[in-house]
């Protein structure tokens, strides 16, 4: 009785590892434990990099706020500071705020955001052309102003917009809790309440960059050429300044002083005259243009250059440390990842340009920065990159800039140039093959206010080009503003690009169609399963489906934006983006999965089922795979 027993026992456990045994075939390891995300080692230190800062507030309470790339915003409460937020590639133009838990910033493609204390809040504003300027005089009572004519106001409640009359660029709103005044392109001025605005005849035809002052002294509106224009409550009119620097910022004081500040110029009004400050100093602190101003008093005024910020007492001027040692996106920031069935993985971003990864160890085998990669194989892998050029050399914009875009193809042991094309940057790789290479890009148009900076940057108006056998051509553009962002095909005659405000174009062998947009929002990445299972992503937590034939928006389960794509097939597919976000689709539902990290994801792709790498902000790795 007894070895009957024990052989019963023998018979069942047999059974129950067959059954485990059984399972090798779905996503669960032979071990029986299902694949997870988890964090790889980056071998590449993170670099320290400087910000440029694009605005300057203080609160009643006394705090300093400082907003610039990269989603950055800096906090100073008069001894130490602190990041509130440094997310992401948005540009942040400026800044208001009229306590510690009342913050609002604004930014490139209608960026509004709000901090309450505790949290950050992206607002709805029903816009997305760039804003640059915000003010407010009281949490209940905000205008944001910006490109085309842009005006947006805050009732505590919800953003509004209405005509303005004017389709100038305005770039900067202040006003007294009385008047509200925007300022922009080509001298326009506009008169603001909650519900209108009213254009005010211009009085110069230079372009305006910045408003302020105290109600001791009047509103002045200042910009290029040296103009400086002063309200009085009812005309707006000259001032001499004596100077042909572009000025872009005002400040008034509490005690009746106005600071006009452009370049490395400032002017201070006392109440009874104008004087030039500062000329001596400025220069011996490295301030490099002035781009923001704030103060409480005489003896107590901040100037904000590009990378640096001053403080003046009234006597001495003395150049403030700025944390910036903290490494951030997009220095150490991966933003694509490849991976083929077979051979190596390769990650791109900057500023260690590209990374190989051979299952043990991540090495460096390109410097610089990429936006994107793509390959055939281990040993034909394409990535590409654009450099802004100018008067100073690389990265110095000066006052002819322009840009060059480059594709580069890599052998496994060295790089090619493979095309590069002037003002033209490209954002996304796919072809049949490595003899049959789409790219998708823009062309990119610069342009000037006329101040002392290229304050808006950048235009980009799509275009997808294509390198068939060695022969460059482009096969695709829109003269409307926006990018085509990434492509992917089936094969060579059955190619979709997605980009900007929802667009998606399809490339049946013979020519670009653009098909019928069911979203407004920018589209960041496409991949499929084949021709008639296609998924693309973007802002807002879009996931979009099509058949071949249309397209539907489908249930994400988020609002963060998602940055890339990619599966092993149609009902394992993988999503990533901001905050870490990780979803996983098996064919009927979205489902968020647990993720090891909170930085921004960009990039997703895999060799396998359970065998999947994504990377993101501050060199993040994640493999998805067996323990």
């Amino acid at each position: 009785m007894r070895k009957r027993a024990v052989h019963c026992h023998v018979i069942w456990l047999a059974l129950v590892c067959a059954a485990l045994c059984s399972c090798s075939d779905n996503p669960a390891s032979p071990n029986g434990f299902p694949p997870t995300w988890r964090a790889l080692r980056n071998p590449i230190p993170p670099p320290t990099y400087s910000y440029w800062f694009y605005g300057l507030w203080g609160s009643a309470d006394g705090d300093l706020y400082l907003v610039g790339q990269h989603g950055m915003v800096l906090s100073y409460d008069g001894n130490d500071w602190a990041f509130l937020r440094h997310e992401g590639t948005t540009v942040l133009t400026d800044v208001w705020a009229d306590s510690h838990d009342n913050l609002y910033v604004v930014g490139y493609g209608g960026t509004v955001l709000r901090y309450d204390g505790t949290g950050w809040t992206t607002m709805t504003v029903g816009t997305t052309a760039n804003l640059y300027g915000v003010w407010g005089s009281s949490g209940t009572d905000i205008f944001a102003v910006g490109a085309n004519g842009t005006v947006l106001h805050y009732d505590g409640d919800d953003w509004t917009s209405f005509d303005p009359g004017t389709n100038q660029s305005l770039r900067d709103v202040w006003g007294d809790g009385h008047s509200a005044f925007a300022v922009g392109d080509n001298g326009a001025i506009l008169q603001l309440d909650s519900h209108k605005a009213r254009a005010i005849a211009p009085v110069t035809s230079n372009s305006l960059l910045g408003i302020g002052g105290c109600w001791q002294s009047g509103f002045y509106a200042v910009g290029a050429a040296g103009t400086i224009l002063r309200y009085d409550g009812s005309t707006w009119q000259p001032v001499r300044s004596g100077t042909i620097a572009a000025f872009s910022m005002v400040c008034g004081t509490s005690d009746g002083h106005v600071f006009v500040a452009g370049d490395n110029t400032i002017l201070h009004f006392d109440s009874h005259e104008w004087n030039f400050i500062g000329s001596t100093s400025l220069p011996s602190l490295g301030l490099d243009g002035i781009v923001g101003v704030y103060g409480s008093s005489v003896q107590d005024m901040y100037f904000m250059g590009r990378e640096d910020l001053i403080h003046f007492d009234g006597v001495a001027w003395n150049s403030m440390e700025l944390p910036h040692s903290e490494p951030f996106d997009p220095p150490g920031t991966l933003l694509d990842v490849w991976a083929g069935s077979e051979g190596a993985v390769y990650a791109a971003g900057g500023p260690d340009g590209v990374l190989r990864y051979d299952g043990d160890d991540w090495t460096s085998v390109g410097g610089g920065w990429f936006n994107v990669i793509w390959g055939t194989g281990s040993t034909s892998v394409f990535t590409a990159r654009m450099v802004v050029h100018g008067e100073g050399g690389i990265g110095d914009w000066g006052e002819d800039p322009w840009t060059m875009g480059s594709v580069f193809h890599y052998d496994g042991t060295d790089w090619t140039v493979l095309q590069q094309m002037r003002n033209v940057s490209f954002n996304g790789i796919w072809g049949e093959s490595g003899d049959d290479v789409f790219v998708a890009g823009a062309s990119v148009q610069f342009y000037s206010t006329g101040g002392p900076f290229i304050t808006e940057g950048l235009r980009y108006y799509p275009r997808i080009f294509r390198d068939a056998n060695d022969t460059w051509s482009e096969v695709f553009r829109l003269d409307t503003e926006g990018t085509v962002n990434d492509l992917w095909g089936s094969s060579d005659t059955d190619v979709y690009a997605v980009g900007s405000d929802g667009l998606i174009v399809h490339f049946d062998g013979n020519e670009w169609t653009e098909m019928t947009k069911v979203t407004s929002a920018g589209l960041q990445a496409v991949w499929g399963s084949s021709g008639r299972d296609v998924f693309a992503v973007g802002y807002g937590g879009a996931i979009l489906h099509s058949d071949g034939t249309s397209w539907i928006l489908m249930d994400s389960g988020t609002t963060e934006t998602l940055s890339d794509v990619w599966g092993s097939s149609g009902d394992n597919v993988f999503v990533v983006g901001g905050n870490g976000t990780l979803l996983h689709y098996d064919g009927r539902r979205w489902q968020q999965t647990s993720s090891p990290t909170t930085n921004h994801l960009y990039g997703v792709c895999g060799k396998a089922a359970d065998d999947v790498f994504a990377v993101g902000q501050y060199g993040t790795i994640l493999h998805y795979g067996r323990r």
